[in-house]
């Protein structure tokens, strides 16, 4: 992926304030959020495998490691909300999987045209382990790039296309020490079409996605392509007098060529284009910077006009504000694909926090700013491992805020749109140490489709018309089993279940039978400190785990009744203990529980109150100046006080 820099937005100042408190509130007595998550929702994440960016972490990492770093990937990804995989199998003229047309990637074995040994597929294996999440696995490949560092230390395989067409299909550009296959030759485009219709045949993909990387990116000192493919365009003119509007109908060639052998192999396939976040600088206005339109000669807008594309993410790798502004460059491309009838996902980067992000209520605050848009449909992330690895606390905002309840990826209205039947006959397995349900997948449909994945709802009472609220959705599934988490969103209630199918275009079905099991979980006993007592600094509060509870609600006040005015914080956690941030010495809070297990929730605990036993931090006097002190200073303060 491409990245440029950007500075902040005037929306940021006024929403970051908003949207960057990390803590639920309160409603008198219901349990309420910020901002409830849309129920149609992408959330995809890219797993980046060039240079060993996310998966394998090295090139010939044994293949026991390789599956179970890639099943550690996915599990952090479905943990922190994540529905969509777009796993990178094409990174250079490669291929990380089986295939005839391009060598094993050096990525994958550390030698580029050997298999892994043992040997397994690593495509069908991320597959089928997503699936088995219920998330959408998109395949992505670059489309030209086929040695993106010639001097670099490995050594092409004999197949690959850059020995077996060196002469007559690559275009080599050593200022760049790199090299691609000509866009303007009718066999790159076959060869490449070739590539991706094979995968779309032989592999469960539930989409296939190329980035941005057409015509190389100008890079100094590279001044970009200029004179490497005047032949080319003598030879194959198309009907073209100026070879930038020619190189810009070789790359719209190859997506429709790409689109048409979908939509004849396996037309619920969708297809997306990942491209740099600026199409032409001066657009709109206020926008200004490299752009795909002029440099690297992508028109997305073309492809939108042609609906050669189901889907646009382009890299909006920017904040709020100045010449790449998120605030004007979002709603830009939310206009242009609902004007021709395709979705939007905005690409986003969380590997900017702690940098031109600053922290992670940038990328809150983004998220927040496509919702309030009806024409964004949702958001991939760059890249999956600084979501596995909870950057700038990010992954901790996700799954206590952000994406706290499931999401379930938008139906595309242009693709077929029958339901699957329901599944039936839940049960509940009540023999283990955990409630697990059990379903039977539905009949075939009308339109001969089955389910591909499956949403579990929770519901309040045994009314189960708002299946629109995020809040009744519990979990995605790829099997037809699930263990129901203890999340805590409401006070004194029995659970009752119920359990939808999902297609491959994600039409919903009816629900199963509705069932309901358990009792509900008592209220926490409040341990320490005890009614009335002091609360040190660096203590904890504490309470009991009722049998059965797997989740927590804590809430400190600052009165007895615990309006909203008056919450210090909502604290959610599967533990029997928090810290507690933001106390004032020498103040009484008061402070109450709420358990969750998997039937139900309790009511609230008896609430205590505690006064903070630690006093005001001294007043300085003097001396107050930084320079000219004195050598032998006399030091002066004053009791602090509240």
């Amino acid at each position: 992926m491409n990245e440029r820099e950007g500075v902040m937005k005037w929306f940021v100042s006024t929403l970051r304030t908003a949207v960057g408190v990390l803590v639920a509130i309160v409603l008198l007595g219901s349990l309420a959020w910020a901002q409830p998550s849309p129920k149609r929702e992408f959330r995809g994440a890219w797993i980046a495998t060039v240079i060993n960016l996310d998966w394998p972490s090295s090139a010939g990492l044994p293949v026991a490691d390789q599956k179970s770093q890639l099943t550690t990937i996915l599990n952090s990804l479905k943990a922190a909300g994540i529905n969509a995989v777009v796993f990178q199998v094409r990174t250079e003229c490669d291929a990380f999987y089986s295939s005839s047309i391009d060598p094993w990637s050096y990525w994958l074995t550390g030698a580029q045209g050997t298999p892994p040994n043992p040997f397994y597929d690593p495509l069908e294996f991320a597959i089928k382990e997503a699936h088995a999440r219920g998330m959408e696995l998109h395949a992505w490949f670059n489309p030209y790039r086929a040695v993106r560092n010639v001097s670099g230390a490995y050594a092409p395989a004999p197949n690959h296309v850059s020995v077996v067409h060196d002469s007559d299909w690559v275009l080599y550009f050593p200022a760049a020490n790199h090299k691609i296959v000509n866009p303007g030759l009718p066999q790159v485009r076959d060869y490449v079409a070739s590539v991706v219709a094979d995968i779309v045949r032989r592999y469960d993909v539930d989409g296939v996605h190329a980035d941005d990387y057409f015509y190389p990116y100008p890079e100094s000192p590279f001044p970009g392509i200029t004179t490497e493919d005047t032949a080319t365009f003598a030879l194959y003119p198309n009907g073209f007098s100026d070879i930038k509007d020619w190189r810009r109908d070789n790359v719209n060639r190859l997506l429709q060529q790409i689109h048409d052998s979908i939509q004849v192999i396996k037309p619920h396939v969708k297809f997306g284009m990942s491209p740099f976040g600026i199409w032409k600088s001066g657009v709109p206005s206020g926008i200004f910077g490299l752009d795909a339109y002029s440099q690297i000669y992508a028109d997305a807008i073309a492809w939108l006009q042609d609906q050669s594309i189901d889907y646009l993410t382009p890299q909006l790798y920017w904040p709020f504000g100045g010449g790449q502004d998120y605030g004007l460059l979002q709603p830009w491309w939310a206009d242009s694909t609902a004007a021709n009838g395709r979705h939007l996902y905005t690409g986003n980067a969380p590997y900017r926090i702690g940098t031109s992000f600053g922290d992670a209520t940038q990328m809150k605050a983004q998220i927040e700013f496509n919702r309030a848009n009806p024409k964004v449909q949702g958001s991939v992330q760059f890249r999956a491992n600084f979501i596995r690895d909870n950057v700038g606390g990010w992954t901790d905002l996700m799954k206590s805020d952000v994406f706290r309840t499931p999401a379930v990826v938008p139906v595309m209205s242009w693709k077929e749109t029958v339901p699957p039947n329901a599944p039936g006959n839940l049960t509940v397995d009540s023999s283990g140490a955990v409630f697990v349900l059990n379903w039977d997948p539905p009949s075939t449909a009308t339109d001969s489709d089955t389910a591909a994945r499956y949403l579990v709802y929770r519901f309040k009472s045994a009314d189960t018309t708002d299946r629109e609220n995020s809040d009744n959705l519990i979990a995605f599934e790829g099997v037809t089993t699930s263990t129901p988490s203890g999340r805590v969103d409401t006070t004194n209630s029995q659970y009752y279940f119920a359990v939808s199918a999902l297609d491959k275009n994600n039409n919903e079905s009816g629900l199963s039978n509705l069932i309901t099991f358990g009792t509900p979980v008592v209220a926490p006993t409040l341990l320490s400190p005890p009614d009335s007592g002091l609360f040190a600094s660096t203590g904890k509060l504490q309470w009991s785990r009722p049998v059965k509870a797997t989740g927590f609600l804590l809430h400190v006040a600052r009165t007895s009744d615990f309006n909203p005015d008056s919450l210090i914080t909502t604290i959610s956690t599967t533990d029997t203990s928090a810290a507690v941030a933001g106390l004032t010495p020498q103040k009484t809070y008061y402070w109450r529980t709420v358990a969750g297990g998997q039937a139900g929730t309790s009511n609230y605990s008896p609430a205590f109150r505690f006064t903070t036993g630690w006093p005001f931090p001294p007043v300085i006097i003097s001396p107050v100046a930084v320079t000219n002190v004195p050598v032998n200073p006399t030091f002066v303060w004053a009791k602090g006080t509240g």
